[in-house]
């Protein structure tokens, strides 16, 4: 409690008590602005004021935002950060703190990366290759769980070790669905490329759009037509070359589909593996599988898009988001039987110069033309599922008996053919135990090709089971055998022997044992003699011996530890002598020769005896400065 008493300024410095003693101690601070310090009076900034004088407390306001510094990423959208100050003005006298967000993001760099380029989040668990983790380097590769995508988890090359590097990672990293992480949070980033913002881009690929801007790839475009395709999400879709009961009487490129300026979501797949190839070309040159030149699967920049030409074993496909901003052409390379070549895109009505549609480029069969729904999800997540959709016959707008189109369409396909999360098990480990009861145990983990997919824990295999080897016996001990040496360090030993089952090496007692350590030799002293001298330092000493314990024979000194002997001599101090006395009780005195009276202080240190005669009236101060212990 404070006790500040009347002649104090308890606004410079407050003193409190102490309730166990009732002491009062001081606190070195003043106390707080606003303390009662006297009648309508209280502290402020170290004085005592009257109450109304005090400032009335200023709010503090936002100052302007600071410009927008560097992206987290070179490319694939990073995140970059603008903040402002509290300091217009500043809060004082006690008023509030600015009130709102301190900070800003804004997305940045939106252009994609180079195709093959490391991840974000790849990078950063790259970025912990050299730092120790349990005192070893490890290669960390990256293992993102769901709704844990803000920490950096990473997991090593070489074992089966999964560790969260990072309780962040570094603002702008990808995150679930669109989404970027912000200081350790998943934010949602809308197709208009704004933190937080709800907008998606349609069907059409228009932002915020209202699924009707889309153009259709057909020559027929009344509403009846339109409500069918509507099912399809206004996908261009061609089938263009229908299979062959026979091998095509030439071999050769032959175009399939043409995708206009402004064609988005392009998909373009082989109905059935074959033999044939797919090619792309633009109005000026082959970019993919040209001049009879069949290349690997890739990711290329064309047409101001990313493609990707992927084919596995025999069934190739051409994906681009769009949209492109030149036409492209795909053409089938024909090496034998053609089953079919589906393609699809959508198109805004916008980027089709008066109102004109693209077409296919062949007739359409004069009887009927297959439409497709979208394909179903797939029926499972892992381990090749099935996919299905819907085939309607169109003809003059009307959807009639599927006899009426030729060659029905593929209805069911294969999805999600990638092996499905599994758990691996490793080799037990020995039984914890030599025998009797212990416990095994092994490594396992979850092998999956996503990081999305994780193994159900319900089938995880156990990690430890109990084992058991030969019944335990007992250890049975001997008696001691006689030592080898009666001093110095000897030896003994006894028999030990398992009985009545598998004894354990661990708890096994000693065969083998150390006895009469003690040394054969040691040293003895005798009585100290007399001081050697009446007054002043002196001397005295005792003898030391080297003696054979066993028969206390004198022997030897070099038989005995050198440097365990113990002392034979020590100083005595006794009063001090007339002569020295009379040096002690003498009023100051100086050193009339320095360099004489060092070699006397180093000496003195030993013996106080060379102070005497016309050395002590050389050496006078030096000489009573060892003598002063001798006064009493």
């Amino acid at each position: 409690m404070p006790v500040n008493s009347a002649g104090s300024n308890i606004c410079r410095e407050l003193w409190c008590q102490s309730k166990p003693n009732g002491s009062c101690y001081r606190t070195g601070f003043p106390a707080a602005d606003g303390t009662s310090c006297g009648h309508k009076k209280v502290c402020w900034i170290g004085q005592c004021i009257k109450h109304h004088k005090v400032p009335a407390p200023s709010d503090g306001s936002w100052g302007q935002w600071a410009a927008y510094g560097g992206c987290s990423q070179t490319c694939g959208r990073g995140v970059a950060v603008s903040e402002r100050a509290c300091n217009r003005p500043k809060p004082s006298f006690g008023g509030r703190y600015c009130v709102g967000k301190r900070k800003r993001y804004s997305v940045c760099n939106t252009q994609l990366c180079r195709p093959g380029s490391p991840s974000f989040y790849t990078q950063q668990c790259s970025q912990q290759n050299n730092i120790p983790y349990k005192n070893s380097l490890h290669e960390w590769l990256p293992e993102i769980l769901p709704n844990r995508e803000c920490q950096l988890i990473c997991k090593t090359k070489d074992q089966p070790v999964v560790a969260i590097l990072k309780s962040k990672v570094a603002d702008g990293t990808k995150c679930k669905g669109n989404g970027v992480c912000i200081n350790g949070q998943c934010h949602s980033v809308g197709c208009d490329n704004r933190i937080d913002s709800n907008a998606k881009m349609d069907r059409c690929g228009v932002c915020g759009g209202n699924n009707l801007t889309c153009a259709l790839t057909h020559s027929s475009t009344n509403n009846s037509m339109l409500l069918v395709l509507h099912t399809s999400f206004n996908s261009a879709i061609f089938d263009t070359y229908k299979p062959c009961h026979q091998v095509c009487p030439f071999q050769g490129y032959e175009r399939a589909c043409h995708f206009p300026v402004g064609a988005q979501q392009i998909a373009v797949m082989e109905r059935q593996p074959s033999i044939n190839f797919l090619a792309l070309k633009t109005s000026k040159k082959y970019i993919i599988n040209g001049q009879w030149e069949i290349q690997q699967p890739m990711t290329i920049k064309v047409a101001g898009t990313f493609l990707k030409y992927w084919r596995h074993g025999r069934l190739e496909s051409f994906t681009a988001l769009g949209p492109i901003n030149e036409d492209l052409f795909v053409y089938v390379i024909f090496q034998g039987s053609n089953p079919g070549v589906l393609c699809e895109f959508v198109i805004s009505t916008a980027a089709l110069p008066h109102n004109k549609l693209p077409t296919t480029e062949k007739k359409q069969n004069s009887s009927g033309t297959w439409i497709y729904s979208p394909w179903s999800s797939c029926s499972t997540l892992c381990g090749s599922g099935i996919m299905i959709r819907t085939a309607k016959c169109i003809r003059d707008s009307q959807i009639v008996n599927s006899s009426m189109c030729p060659d029905q369409p593929e209805t069911e396909t294969q999805c999600n053919v990638k092996v499905c999360p599994h758990w691996k098990t490793f080799k037990w480990t020995e039984c914890s135990t030599s025998c009797g009861n212990g416990v095994q145990t092994r490594h396992v983990i979850c092998r999956h090709s996503s990081t999305y997919s994780r193994c159900p824990l319900n089938t995880k295999p156990v990690t430890s089971k109990s084992c058991f080897r030969a019944p335990c016996g007992n250890w049975i001990t001997g008696s001691w055998s006689e030592c080898s040496k009666q001093c110095g360090t000897g030896v003994t030993g006894r028999k030990v022997s398992c009985q009545r089952g598998l004894c354990d090496p661990h708890t096994k007692p000693i065969e083998m044992d150390f006895c009469n350590t003690q040394p054969c030799h040691t040293w003895t002293v005798g009585q100290w003699s007399k001081c050697s001298t009446s007054c002043g330092n002196g001397v005295k000493r005792r003898v030391v011996k080297c003696i054979r314990q066993q028969v206390g024979n004198e022997t030897s000194s070099s038989q005995c530890n050198v440097n365990m002997k113990p002392s034979h001599s020590q100083l005595c101090h006794l009063k001090a002598c007339p002569q020295q006395l009379s040096v002690l009780t003498a009023g100051s005195c100086n050193d009339s020769n320095p360099l004489l009276c060092q070699n006397v202080a180093r000496l003195s240190r030993k013996s106080s005896g060379i102070c005497t005669g016309q050395i002590l009236s050389i050496c006078c101060q030096t000489c009573k400065n060892f003598l002063q212990p001798l006064r009493t």
